[in-house]
């Protein structure tokens, strides 16, 4: 829980950062995104070998590294829809005023998950 509440927190920073266009609170907000994505991977794996019989932990591990990579591939590309409306057209342009709904949501996402 800790770990997706660092995570909203982070992608509260954009909403600020978006209204000054400060590069270092972007990227602040990033560095606590992924500092909560750091501390949910930690726990990750000892819940996923306590969640059931320790003789099948390593497939739970297995099952549940691979979901991550999935979603590694699959979220760049929805937050660049979100934001950009396209994940391969560079004629496209955004303002930095385009990642405060995306951001906003996903930072709700986070603590929906956390309180659940």
């Amino acid at each position: 829980m800790l770990g997706l509440v660092v995570s909203a927190l982070g992608t509260i920073l954009f909403y600020p950062a978006a209204n000054t266009g400060s590069f270092a609170l972007m990227l602040s907000g990033l560095f606590i995104v992924g500092l909560g994505f750091s501390l949910q991977q930690t726990v990750a794996n000892p819940l996923a070998i306590a969640l059931g019989p320790e003789k099948t932990g390593s497939q739970r591990l297995t099952l549940a590294g691979g979901i991550n990579n999935f979603g590694t591939t699959i979220g760049p590309l929805i937050v660049s829809f979100a934001i950009f409306g396209s994940a391969t057209n560079p004629d496209t342009t955004a303002s930095i005023e385009s990642v405060k709904i995306p951001y906003l949501c996903l930072g709700a996402a986070f603590l929906l998950v956390a309180i659940f």
